[in-house]
């Protein structure tokens, strides 16, 4: 944009220019001939006033006395030369009727009569060379170019700087557009510029404190109905209770159980703060660190082994922490569901070549079939809820959640593919974050 402005402007100034300087130009060769022609005629003036006066035998000393230049050359009637040799071609009977100019290979040639003289109408001839026209002319022209150049740099700074004060403002619109589209509804433009630029700025912060306050009001709406859900759900759970045929009410609590994880998962949504995934970065090392210590304890009691791993001491991902824990708790948490308590698993962080980083948790179990896993159920008993969130977290990070078979477990290894964090988030999370520890291995087992 700012390169299309600057050439745009300098077409516009170079056409205006060149319609001032190809006049000038061309004034400025007129104007010097003109100078000469009379630096000519004031020359040779004296010798036209003084040569009727003087006798015949001091004419010679007379003219080599104005031809100090040895420019200037005299025929008499006679055919006599007196001064600078030359020869009297036709110019010379020409010149006895008026005097005029002629240009030549040697000069500028000025033919100019001189009457009342002895034997009749003498000619001077006086010859200005061709560099002291071209010297002058070359000289002004040049300084009328560099004048231009001068002008035409001089006009280009000028519209960089406004070019600039015009498009920093809108480069400014630009960004803080890029960041809401991105996700982050905290991004907010200082209007400037001019008064068209500042009025799409205020427009643009109206627009995004508008759509925050939208969505909050949805969250907030969607919270509430989850949240009301809860008193039939707690009711259908005492009747089903109640009911006298134990395979009837083990089914009703079965479904009311994944009735009521489907809510909470509602609910826990909703309360997520609005980020989308705007400059979200953590260090996907530290989560499962942490996270698994939590576990741990849980896989002792049941006797498993547990397994945990990492490539690299930190890995910046482009995901929130809270999010990532929460993923990795629901895979967790499907190990010990689904599988049984003997069953051991592995959880492992691998670096990614390209940034970021791919978090497996692969388990002892049988396994089961991605193809029956949707959102509220699955071939293995289970809600596939947490499977779900899992994935909305890989895929707001820029990657993707992958299910295959464990090669070393053999059975379920669920893996959350999450994108590298920019360098700007990068830096937060080493400053941010505690020191790494040198053990990237641990297991637990009975």
């Amino acid at each position: 944009m700012a390169r299309r402005l600057m050439f745009t402007f300098l077409a516009a100034t170079s056409l205006v220019m060149l319609g001032f300087l190809v006049p000038l130009w061309i004034m400025i060769g007129n104007l010097v001939d003109a100078q000469a022609q009379q630096a000519a005629v004031r020359s040779v003036q004296p010798l036209v006033a003084q040569l009727p006066l003087v006798a015949t035998e001091r004419l010679p000393a007379v003219v080599d006395s104005r031809n100090t230049d040895g420019r200037t050359t005299v025929f008499l009637a006679d055919g006599t030369v007196l001064g600078t040799p030359a020869s009297a071609g036709p110019e010379v009977t020409l010149a006895q009727r008026g005097s005029f100019f002629q240009n030549t290979a040697e000069g500028q040639l000025l033919y100019s009569p001189i009457a009342d003289m002895p034997g009749g109408t003498a000619v001077v001839r006086y010859v200005t060379p061709e560099d002291d026209i071209n010297g002058p002319i070359l000289r002004a022209r040049l300084v009328l170019v560099t004048l231009g150049l001068l002008l035409l740099a001089v006009a280009a700074f000028v519209m960089w700087r406004l070019a600039r004060s015009v498009l920093r403002p809108v480069e400014a619109l630009a960004h803080t557009a890029e960041s809401l589209g991105s996700g982050d509804l905290s991004a907010r433009v200082e209007p400037a510029g001019p008064p068209e630029i500042q009025e799409i700025g205020t427009l643009l912060n109206r627009l995004a404190d508008h759509i925050q306050v939208l969505l909050r009001l949805e969250r907030e709406g969607v919270a509430d109905v989850a949240h009301r859900l809860r008193t039939p759900v707690t009711a259908l759970r005492l009747n089903a209770e109640g009911l006298a045929d134990p395979e009837e009410r083990l089914r009703l609590s079965r479904d009311v159980d994944r009735m009521e994880m489907m809510v909470d998962d509602v609910i826990h949504e909703a309360r997520r703060p609005i980020q989308l995934g705007a400059e979200a970065a953590c260090d996907a090392v530290e989560v499962v660190r942490s996270r698994t210590a939590f576990w741990r304890v849980l896989a002792e009691d049941q006797g498993r082994m547990m397994t945990v791993e990492w490539d690299l001491p930190s890995i910046a991902v482009s995901s929130d922490a809270d999010a990532l824990a929460d993923a990795l708790d629901a895979l967790i948490g499907n190990v010990f569901a689904y599988t049984p308590d003997e069953a051991s698993f592995s959880v492992t962080v691998q670096s990614r070549s390209e940034g970021g980083a791919i978090v497996a948790v692969s388990d002892g179990g049988a396994g089961f079939d991605p193809a029956d896993v949707t959102r509220g159920s699955s071939g293995s008993g289970s809600t596939g809820l947490g499977l779900d969130i899992a994935r909305r977290t890989a895929e707001r990070s820029g990657g993707s959640l992958l299910i295959s078979q464990s090669t070393l477990l053999g059975g379920a290894s669920v893996s959350l593919v999450l994108g590298g964090a920019s360098p700007h988030s990068v830096l937060a999370v080493k400053r941010g974050k505690d020191r790494q520890p040198r053990r990237g291995t641990a297991a637990t087992g009975t």
